[in-house]
């Protein structure tokens, strides 16, 4: 699976992986509140899709959320959300 190749990564670097495997209430819980140093959910749409993904970074349920509400000026979490936001409403000429 991913997470071992990942652990099994980190540890060539001398990091070492203690993974929680949660259930889904717990999991979310603990993913929304920043409760973790790492963590895998999934997207929105199809795997990997750039668009779902960086608009997740903005969602209070999402993993990203906490982390992005400590950032700082000039990259604060509203003008990250409306510079997401920009780029996902532009169109193909």
């Amino acid at each position: 699976a991913v997470e071992e190749m990942i652990k099994d990564d980190l540890a060539v670097l001398g990091i070492k992986v203690n993974a929680r495997y949660l259930a889904k209430d717990p999991f979310n819980t603990a993913m929304t509140s920043g409760d973790y140093d790492l963590v895998f959910s999934e997207t929105w749409g199809a795997p990997y899709d750039p668009n779902s993904y960086a608009a997740s970074w903005t969602t209070p349920d999402e993993a990203h959320y906490p982390v992005m509400q400590t950032l700082d000026p000039p990259l604060d979490s509203e003008t990250f959300a409306a510079s997401i936001q920009s780029v996902l409403s532009e169109t193909d000429p």
